[in-house]
Formats: C-alpha cells, structure tokens, sequence
C-alpha cells in the first residue's frame, strides 16, 4: 500500500545534460524582477549584468550554514553615501565572526565601484554585498585553506517608506544573542518574523530586551525626544551599530544642540514602559530615512510627524549631498571592459 501510494505521486524530473540544465535555469530566471543592475561573484571575479545568472552554489556555507556577514551603501544622485563608514562595520563584523576578508578593503571599495557604476547616475542604487565562508560541502566546518568569497548586487532603489510617519508595535520575538546582534551575520530569521509580524498589523516593529528595555528595530535604530528635550537613543552593547544614527547623532552635535532645538544626547538604557510615558517624538532612523513614529503599541506619541524628525529628514537629505559624505561614481562607458556579463 504504501509504495502504491508513492507511486501515485509525480516523479521529479531529472536534469543530466548541461543543455538542458541551462534551458531550465534560463526559464526560472524569466520570473526574477527587473530590480537588479549587477551582481559581483568572487569565484569569478566579474560582474554579471544577467540577472538569472545572479547565483551562488548551493554549498556555500553562507546558503545553508549561515555562515556569512553582510553590510549596505546606498548610491543617491551619482554617488555611494558614507561608504567607508559601512566599511568600517563590514570588517569588524568579519572580524567579530572570525572570517578572513577575501579581499583588501581598497579592492573591496573599488569593486563597490564598479559595480554602482554599471547602473544610471540618475538611479538610486542600494548595494549588498557580504563575505561568506564560502566552501564546497555540507558540513559545519570549512578547511583553513579554503578561502572566504566576496559576493555584491546593485538592487534599483525605490523610497523605503514614501511618507515618512508609521506607526510602531513590540514584536513577540525575542531580541538576538550578543555575537549576532553586533556583527551584521545573514543570520536574519529574528528580524523577518518581526517585520512580517509588524507589517500584517500596519506597523513597523521594536524589539524590547528580556529585562523591558528598549533593544532596536528590525533594519533600523530608533531614537526619542523626551519631554526634558533630550534625543535618546540606546547604546551599542547587544546591538548592531547604526551608521545613520550615528551620522544623525554627529549633526545634532554641530547644529541642533548649540541651536537650542536639541538640549542634549542621552544614551544608555531605558525602559519601553518609560520611553512610552516621556517621549514627544519616537523615530526609525537607518540607511537614508527617518520615519516618524506617531502610536508605539497603545501609546500616543504624537499627532504628528514632529519638528525635530522633520529636521533630522532634511539634515539627512542635505548630507546626501555633502562632499565628505560621498564617494563618486564613475558612469563612463569604458567601464564595459571591466565588465563580463553572461547573458546567456
């Protein structure tokens, strides 16, 4: 009965022949959306502009081990904003991770480079790009001489939240172990379940420590205005560090503080209960937005988007266009004979 029963079941098909295997994955890729300008592969060194060929092999530790940090720049208007600061993050979170960098940060940076300048100047790019262990097996450990592999991928970029207000809830996940939620690891099943979590309730979420105090968001940090008229926002000790709100934080020193529009920067950790009672102003700030946040849970922050996150949105928006923020992007059409790409 039970091997009848199998029977009854389709048999998968078997691919064996390389032309038929490239005709199969040819026709997967038709159902990839047109969102992806490039996509570097350390095993080749080359940029590939095809998009179904933006692949990796299925025994990279970084696929089903996890194995793997990742870190983010965004091109906006020509030019990749506060590159060398994410840099910064990328390889202290290989070297939180014990992963060997697979290249030079000046060869990372140039390939970084590159590969922005495969799209349009008029395009806002957002770049990914992570170190993996690498590998050619199924198992938890990776031989000294096997080297790490670079991977990046250039994703068109749309505006990542169009209104700039939302509202926020505490997810039900638990926040990550130390080591994960300092190093930027792929290890991203928290941060997923906690945004779809979010979004099926119209929100965007907050993870709360064990002890009740504020942690971060799911991509993002988050920061307060208190009632006494302090900007809060909670040390890095069990979280990732934010570039951006570190970018923010900087600002406020240089313009809002001596203003008198910012009394002062208060970091250490709070409680929710106590950030829900003194906030005026609670906002998501990461990559290149910041989104205020009008209803935590229950709690009635504001009415509406409020005069310092407003400040904080067009300070962001002008840096974008300060010089010691940017690294030009070179578009020229030589750089084709840089490029191989597969298009199969």
């Amino acid at each position: 009965y039970i091997v009848r029963k199998k029977m009854e079941s389709k048999p998968v098909g078997i691919l064996s022949k390389e032309e038929d295997i490239i005709k199969a994955f040819k026709d997967l890729g038709k159902n990839i959306p047109d969102l992806y300008t490039g996509f570097y592969h350390g095993g080749l060194n080359k940029i590939i502009t095809d998009r179904k060929w933006m692949q990796i092999h299925f025994l990279d530790k970084m696929v089903h081990r996890g194995q793997a940090v990742f870190d983010t720049v965004t091109l906006k208007q020509g030019s990749l904003f506060l590159l060398e600061q994410h840099l910064d993050r990328f390889f202290r979170s290989m070297e939180l991770v014990h992963l060997k960098p697979p290249k030079s940060r000046a060869e990372i940076r140039n390939i970084l480079i590159q590969l922005a300048g495969v799209g349009s100047p008029s395009q806002d790019i957002h770049l990914r790009y992570w170190t993996s262990r690498g590998g050619n097996d199924l198992n938890t450990t990776t031989p000294p001489e096997v080297p790490t592999v670079f991977y990046a991928i250039g994703l068109k970029k749309s505006p990542a939240h169009p209104t700039g207000i939302a509202n926020a809830i505490t997810t039900s996940y638990p926040t990550k172990p130390k080591i994960l939620a300092e190093a930027k690891t792929t290890n991203y099943l928290l941060n997923c379940l906690a945004a779809q979590e979010a979004k099926d309730k119209g929100a965007l979420p907050a993870f709360v420590k064990p002890d009740g105090t504020l942690s971060e968001a799911d991509i993002s940090g988050i920061g307060f205005i208190l009632k006494d008229g302090t900007f809060f926002t909670p040390t890095y000790d069990g979280l990732l560090v934010s570039i951006t709100m570190d970018r923010m934080l900087e600002l406020m020193q240089k313009t809002l503080i001596p203003q008198g529009k910012v009394k002062g920067i208060r970091r250490g950790q709070m409680l929710a209960s106590e950030l829900k009672a003194n906030a005026k102003e609670m906002m998501w700030i990461g990559v290149d937005v910041v989104v205020s946040i009008l209803k935590w849970d229950d709690a009635v922050i504001s009415q509406s988007k409020g005069p310092i996150c407003t400040k904080l949105q067009e300070m962001l928006k002008e840096d974008m266009k300060n010089p010691e923020s940017l690294t030009p992007v070179p578009f020229a059409k030589m750089q084709l004979l840089f490029f191989i790409a597969f298009t199969g």
